[in-house]
């Protein structure tokens, strides 16, 4: 069985960069490697529907509706996300469960963000059945500087806008990192990583990490 790994942080923290210096080293090492990155615009309906979130349609919807589109996008991929577990030595996950919780517990009110957190958690690891990375590591990285990342990225095929309407939510971003901290203080197969040096820096301690848990 494969070691699963989750690449998490707040948009422009360099998750989908270290995906792939992370599948380039384990396969430099000799290891079978799957990738998957999430949400997987053009594979479902869910993704798709993500995307139009993301564009700004839907405004104003309650946080456990933009989570179920995510959490339907990786129930459609379960099937293959546990062949590639059975047949890999590491599966790489850009993105997983764990940016629903934040960027989705970061849109419900305070009051409420424990609550949708665990009911995320609840439908995606148990109605779902999705399983569980027994690696998560999380990028760091102060918002202004993770915002300046997003502004110098490439276009995307889901959107037409230069960030989408959570990149360019400052308060957002803000509080999702906050739900991503509590979440890594709370589950021990979480380990924080500052992403504020240089990419092979980071890559270097995320292959650490791997390494130690394989």
């Amino acid at each position: 069985m494969g070691l699963l790994v989750a690449i998490e942080g707040i948009d422009g923290s360099g998750k989908g960069t270290q995906a792939g210096l992370l599948r380039e080293r384990a396969e430099r090492e000799g290891l079978r490697v799957a990738t998957f990155s999430f949400p997987r615009y053009g594979a479902n309906l869910f993704a798709d529907a993500c995307g139009r979130y993301l564009n700004g349609e839907w405004a104003g919807a309650p946080p456990e509706f933009a989570a179920l589109l995510y959490a339907g996008d990786r129930l459609a991929a379960r099937d293959e996300l546990e062949e590639a577990v059975r047949a890999s030595d590491v599966v790489v996950l850009d993105r997983y469960v764990a940016s629903n919780l934040a960027h989705q517990g970061a849109n419900a009110e305070p009051e409420r963000r424990e609550q949708v957190v665990s009911w995320i958690a609840d439908v995606e690891f148990g109605v779902y059945r999705l399983p569980r990375p027994q690696l998560t590591v999380l990028l760091e990285l102060p918002v202004e500087r993770a915002r300046e990342q997003v502004r110098r990225k490439a276009p995307r095929d889901y959107t037409q806008l230069a960030e989408d309407v959570l990149e360019s939510a400052d308060d957002h971003l803000a509080a999702a990192a906050e739900v991503y901290a509590s979440l890594a203080r709370s589950d021990p197969s979480w380990t924080r990583v500052d992403a504020a040096r240089p990419p092979d820096e980071v890559a270097a301690d995320v292959w650490r990490l791997v390494e130690e848990r394989r």
